[in-house]
């Protein structure tokens, strides 16, 4: 296990696009079938099914990892417990190629790269 932040999520976009394209397909399957039967459990099988992937999407958000914004890592994503010793400490010091670097917390609740250490 290394000290420094996870690899950028890329494949994670990838299956959002699926999900968000599956969820919709099955949206669209449902109210169809509401349509063509007349039964409204289609209906609200689709209204809940919206609202639970809303939901999902929500809790996602709110998992407590942060995202690291310029410097070396930019892009990269650091985990609850990294960003909870960030908040208490006030910076985040990660070993690079060039020795460290340090990242401070900003309003959005992002680390940002902080480019003299000694400042």
């Amino acid at each position: 296990m290394s000290d420094g932040p996870e690899e950028p999520r890329t494949p994670l976009v990838e299956g959002r696009l699926i999900t968000v394209c599956s969820v919709l397909a099955t949206l669209v399957t449902l109210l169809m079938l509401w349509t063509w039967t007349d039964a409204v459990p289609f209906a609200v099988m689709a209204v809940c099914l919206l609202a639970g992937t809303g939901a999902l999407g929500f809790l996602h958000r709110r998992s407590g990892s942060a995202e690291l914004v310029g410097g070396p890592f930019d892009g990269a994503r650091v985990g609850p417990a990294r960003v909870a010793e960030c908040r208490r400490r006030g910076e985040l010091i990660l070993p690079a190629r060039e020795g460290t670097v340090r990242y401070s917390p900003d309003g959005s609740g992002r680390l940002v790269h902080d480019p003299e250490p000694g400042a």
